[in-house]
């Protein structure tokens, strides 16, 4: 009998999923963080832009002036993208840390999708309240037209949409799925 050295190609062992649910994990953090920031920081130039809109009026709607809570929530919300894009990151390099952080980022994500959509709903209870006080204002004109309760449901629609899909889906895949550190390494250590 021979001694053989077996030439094993690592890419061929481990599966391809981690690298593929890393990649989608930090691009859409990616995404969403950016739009996240640029939409928090140009909230004082939407307000100052849609000034003819509410031009009368004894203040800004409650949509473009943020309470306390809403500037909380976005702030959870930036940090729980952080979180997806550090799961992303450990997740493409097959670190068991990855599973752990999309684990935590997809059930703190359903719980603040809730909670941001009760928030949005409480801002647009303000804002029918906020119309009824100014109503000669064009922004009341159209909080209280037909299509502004469409553009709520539709919004709304959004914010459980991209809110609970994605979190579902990596508490099903690492939560059931893909449970286990051999999982994303096929049983194979990488030697450096």
């Amino acid at each position: 009998m021979t001694d053989e050295l077996v030439d094993l190609d690592l890419a061929d062992v481990q599966p391809l999923w981690p690298k593929v649910v890393g990649i989608i994990s930090s691009i859409y953090a990616g995404l969403f963080l950016t739009c996240s920031v640029v939409g928090l920081a140009l909230m004082p130039v939407w307000q100052s832009l849609s000034q003819p809109t509410y031009e009368g009026a004894s203040s800004p709607p409650p949509s473009l002036s943020p309470d306390a809570i809403t500037w909380m929530l976005s702030g959870i919300g930036v940090v729980v993208l952080l979180g997806l894009l550090f799961a992303g990151i450990n997740t493409i390099l097959r670190k068991p840390l990855g599973r752990t952080l999309h684990l935590l980022v997809a059930a703190v994500s359903i719980v603040l999708t809730f909670v941001n959509a009760w928030n949005q709903m409480r801002i647009q209870t303000a804002l029918e309240a906020w119309a009824a006080e100014n109503p000669d204002t064009i922004m009341a004109q159209q909080a209280t037209a037909s299509g502004g309760a469409i553009g709520t449901i539709v919004s709304l629609g959004m914010v459980f949409i991209f809110g609970l899909v994605y979190p579902v889906f990596l508490l099903i895949w690492f939560g059931l799925v893909k449970t286990k550190p051999e999982d994303m390494t096929g049983g194979v250590e990488e030697v450096f």
